[in-house]
């Protein structure tokens, strides 16, 4: 038993290396400016939308990009007064 464990053990150590070289992927980077789209270089926040859209928030604007173009839309964040107290 004990020695059914270690090939067991042995086999799992010596085959993860081959096995994350084949799930190895290549991104593709590109950078997104005020040259490329965006209305300023400020960039807030960003987030993916489930639907596959990048969601990038800048100073004035909310930006959608889907890869090839850049839509804009303006955004103007609502300031929530903070409370010291809990309600």
């Amino acid at each position: 038993m004990k020695r059914l464990f270690v090939i067991l053990l042995l086999s799992l150590l010596l085959g993860a290396p081959s096995a994350a070289n084949n799930m190895s992927r290549t991104y593709l980077f590109r950078q997104i400016d005020s040259n490329g789209g965006l209305p300023d270089n400020n960039v807030r926040n960003m987030l993916m939308l489930p639907n596959g859209l990048m969601c990038i928030q800048t100073a004035t604007m909310l930006n959608l990009y889907d890869g090839a173009d850049c839509q804009s839309y303006p955004f103007h964040p609502i300031r929530i007064p903070y409370r010291s107290t809990p309600v």
